[in-house]
């Protein structure tokens, strides 16, 4: 009986052992994944920091010319199209979904990282957050500047139904001859 009784202590024993291991080297796997997840976020935020300086330069080059600056009009429209191009961060979440979604985040032995994660997809959260709010807001002031400068009357003078100016006109004459060229 007490051969019997060490029998299925043993058993037991041997498959905690087995499942720690396990455990052991899942919690590895994850961590591995992580790393290289933040790695790309590194990566990608500096790469999204520069585009954004550069769109910055592009849109301050472009106000002086909207304050009377002179400014040649091919830099002028390459400054509109580098400010026009979206960009928005997109974290690497892949392995933390995966550890959520499959309940192994219990895997994780350290708290500390556990908090430092949380926070992260907090933080990663309040910066798309940030993002689409700094978006609308340039929408806003870079179409009030450009609407505010052009004289709509022209413009809607290329559209069917449209009044045009003379100068306008002008050039819609011009465009069926330019089309049969």
């Amino acid at each position: 009986m007490v051969v019997i009784f060490f029998g299925i202590n043993l058993s037991h024993w041997a498959e905690n052992l087995r499942q720690d291991l396990a455990d052991r080297e899942l919690e590895e796997k994850y961590l591995h994944g992580l790393r290289i997840d933040l790695k790309k976020d590194l990566e990608e935020l500096s790469r999204y920091r520069s585009i954004r300086v550069g769109q910055i330069k592009a849109a301050q080059a472009n106000l002086r010319a909207f304050r009377g600056e002179p400014v040649k009009p091919d830099s002028f429209l390459a400054n509109f199209v580098a400010t026009s191009m979206e960009h928005h961060f997109s974290p690497n979440v892949n392995t933390y979904k995966e550890i959520i979604n499959s309940g192994h985040f219990r895997l994780l032995t350290n708290d500390s990282l556990k908090a430092e994660f949380f926070s992260l997809m907090n933080l990663y959260d309040q910066l798309n957050k940030m993002d689409f709010y700094l978006q609308r807001d340039w929408y806003s002031f870079k179409y009030e500047k450009i609407f505010g400068t052009i004289d709509l009357e022209e413009v809607i003078g290329f559209f069917p139904g449209g009044s045009p100016t003379p100068a306008v006109a002008h050039l819609q004459s011009d465009i069926p001859a330019l089309v049969r060229n």
